[in-house]
C-alpha cells in the first residue's frame, strides 16, 4: 500500500499542471508542487487550509467558496474556462480549471479534485499582440 501511494505521490508531483484535492469543507488535503508553486509555498504549507489563506481578493475567494459548495452540494463539476486569481504579490494568474466531485472512501463524503491550467503567458501575449496590432493600424492610417 505505502508503495502505491509513493507512486501515485510521485505522479502527481511530476504533472506539469496544478492539481489538488479538497475536502467537503474546501480546506485542500492534497496539492503537487505545480499548486503549491502558485502560492509560493510547500505543498505542506497548504494542506489543511483553504484558499482564504492564499487568496486576497473577496470576489475571487467568494466564487471559489461558492462554486465548491456547488460541488459538493450538488454533486456536479464545474469548469471555469477562464479564471482570475491575484496573488499577495499582486500577480494576477488566469486559470483554466475544472473540479468535479469524489466520494473519499475514508470519510464516506464528497470531495472536490481539481486540475487548472496556467493560461497567464497566453494571455500576456495576447495583450501584447493587440497592442501591436493597434500600433501598426495607426502607422499604417497615417
Amino acid at each position: 500500500l505505502q508503495s502505491k501511494s509513493e507512486m501515485m505521490a510521485l505522479i502527481i508531483d511530476n504533472i506539469p499542471f496544478p492539481v489538488f484535492i479538497k475536502d467537503e469543507n474546501g480546506r485542500y488535503t492534497l496539492v503537487n508542487k505545480a499548486e503549491a508553486d502558485i502560492f509560493g509555498v510547500s505543498t505542506s504549507e497548504i494542506i489543511g487550509y483553504d484558499d482564504s489563506k492564499f487568496v486576497r481578493n473577496k470576489e475571487e475567494m467568494e466564487m471559489i467558496r461558492r462554486s465548491d459548495e456547488k460541488i459538493v452540494k450538488e454533486n456536479l463539476p464545474v469548469h471555469f474556462p477562464e479564471q482570475t486569481l491575484t496573488l499577495d504579490t499582486g500577480e494576477v494568474k488566469v486559470f483554466k480549471t475544472s473540479k468535479i466531485p469524489f466520494v473519499n472512501n475514508m470519510t464516506g463524503k464528497i470531495n472536490i479534485l481539481g486540475v487548472s491550467v496556467d493560461l497567464s503567458d497566453t494571455r500576456k501575449l495576447e495583450t501584447e499582440l493587440k497592442k501591436e496590432i493597434e500600433a501598426l493600424k495607426k502607422v499604417a492610417m497615417s
